[in-house]
């Protein structure tokens, strides 16, 4: 009986040595996912911060883009004007200047 015994006990020892590394390989295994998970985690919140500050960028280029146009385009609603107002002038001073009429202007 005791040999049988002691025959037992490697078989055993070598079932709880087998399962003793399947825990270990499955705690390794869950460590690892648990690590990727983190990293993909970490670079899922780091694009998103990317993206957030490329958007605040672009949004902000084309905030400056607007003002500029509007500047630009009040500069040459103003030269238009200017031209219109001196064209405009130019020809009522002739037609008063045909009638012997002339524009009383004072000097600055």
């Amino acid at each position: 009986m005791q040999g049988a015994r002691d025959h037992m006990i490697p078989e055993r020892l070598r079932h709880v040595i087998e399962r003793d590394n399947q825990r270990q390989t499955i705690q390794a295994s869950m460590h690892d996912q648990a690590k990727a998970m983190s990293v993909a985690v970490w670079e899922t919140s780091l694009r998103g911060k990317i993206a957030s500050k490329e958007e605040k960028r672009r949004q902000a280029e084309i905030q400056e883009e607007i003002r500029l146009t509007a500047e630009e385009n009040l500069r040459v609603r103003r030269e238009r004007l200017r031209q219109l107002f001196d064209h405009d002038a130019l020809i009522i001073e002739k037609e008063l200047a045909d009638r012997g009429l002339a524009i009383w202007r004072q000097r600055s």
